[in-house]
């Protein structure tokens, strides 16, 4: 699973210039992304980011939080139920812009996974990291698309964000 998601991030990169130069987002700047997620189940999720420390480094820092929810299909033992898990938590983002219109990052979070058994719900701390690509049409809006791993929610999103 790891190979894949490498390789996508080296497929994202290859499509654009090597050249560096600021993205739309700096210091003071936010973000919203609104997206579907897919692997394991299908879902849905939202983020916000707050642009913190500007050039740091060659990127941008950024802080903010995440939510996920995701249906799956479970088996234990000869019964099959859907199984509802829901993600929060505060995220930080390292972002590097290629060039003004896309922009490679990388995240980590910590926070809430709540999921539903067959006759309960269970809530415990949660850790996740989260890598993707994004790419602004307008200084305003872009589409990106990110995978992740240890959440338990879904592993692939793609979406919108909105810059202002």
């Amino acid at each position: 699973m790891f190979m894949k998601k490498l390789f996508f991030l080296v497929l994202c990169v290859g499509f654009v210039s090597t050249s560096h130069a600021q993205s739309s987002l700096s210091k003071g700047s936010s973000l919203v992304n609104v997206g579907a997620g897919f692997l394991p189940g299908i879902g849905g999720n939202a983020s916000y980011d707050y642009g913190l420390i500007d050039h740091w480094g060659p990127g941008l820092f950024t802080v903010g939080g995440y939510f996920n929810a995701a249906v799956h299909t479970d088996k234990s033992g000869s019964l099959k139920y859907k199984r509802t898990k829901l993600f929060f938590a505060p995220r930080a983002s390292y972002r590097y812009s290629i060039n003004t219109k896309f922009e490679i990052f990388g995240s980590v979070m910590i926070g809430l996974l709540v999921k539903e058994t067959p006759s309960e719900y269970q809530s415990y701390g949660a850790f996740g990291l989260m890598g993707g690509c994004r790419y602004f049409f307008t200084k305003g809006f872009g589409v990106f698309a990110e995978g992740g791993v240890n959440y338990e929610t879904t592993c692939l999103n793609v979406g919108v964000s909105f810059a202002f």
